[in-house]
Order: structure tokens, then sequence, then C-alpha cells
């Protein structure tokens, strides 16, 4: 008798760390070459957004040294802001709703929505599919 199975599992509950993207920095700097300052002053998740996102039934993804989703997106927004010198505590204030937050983790692609807007502008919504 011959039997075959096929077993399916994520090879870690550990995500990468974030680390600042060169393409970012970049982008980032001619805001800095302006002047113009921002700092992060809210990080929240929308309502249906999973605080920790799981792999497939078996558990939660540690997605930031123990922190939950919000914590981890204020902190990866910091990190590209510090990287282009664009942060300043007093700067622009940006609030950050995530909209939505799904590992696939099958490919290893993440689709995160947010909702980014500052008090002196307006309002965007951003989705993107980021390879861990």
């Amino acid at each position: 008798m011959t039997c075959a199975v096929l077993v399916s599992g994520c090879d870690s509950y550990i995500s990468q760390q974030y680390q600042a993207n060169p393409q970012n920095t970049i982008a980032l700097q001619s805001i800095a070459a302006s002047g113009r300052k921002a700092n992060v002053a809210s990080v929240r998740l929308a309502e249906n957004v999973p605080e920790r996102p799981t792999c497939r039934l078996a558990g939660p993804i540690d997605i930031g040294g123990g922190n939950d989703a919000a914590t981890v997106v204020q902190q990866a927004f910091l990190t590209e802001l510090l990287a282009a010198d664009v942060f300043k505590a007093k700067g622009t204030p940006i609030s950050i709703i995530v909209t939505k937050l799904e590992p696939d983790t099958f490919s290893g692609i993440w689709t995160i929505g947010m909702t980014v807007s500052t008090r002196l502008c307006c309002t965007n919504p951003i989705m993107r599919g980021f390879t861990t």
C-alpha cells in the first residue's frame, strides 16, 4: 500500500525584521531637501485587521520582535523617515490606518493596505504587495 501525503506549513512563525528600502530613502530625500519633516502621529488597525496574522490556522506569525502589527508599521515608517533624514519629533504628523494585512505563506507575499493622511493634506489609500 502506497500513501502520499501533502503537507504544507510555515517554515517559520517569525517574519524578517523590516529594514529601510533604498528606493524609499531616495524618494523621501527629495522631501528632506525641501526642508519638510514628518513624524508618525498614530497607527491603528481597521476593525477587520488582526493584530497578529496567522499561518494557516497553525498559529500567529511574529511580525516584529513580539510587537503587534500597529507597532511594527509605526517602526517601519519611522525607520524610513530616519534613513532619509525626514524625521523630526515636531514634524508634520502622519496618521496611518492599516486596512489590510494578509500574508500568503505559500508565496511569501504580504498584501498590506493602508490609508495614510496628514492634517495638512489629503488621505491616500495605499495597497501594495511585498515579498518577505
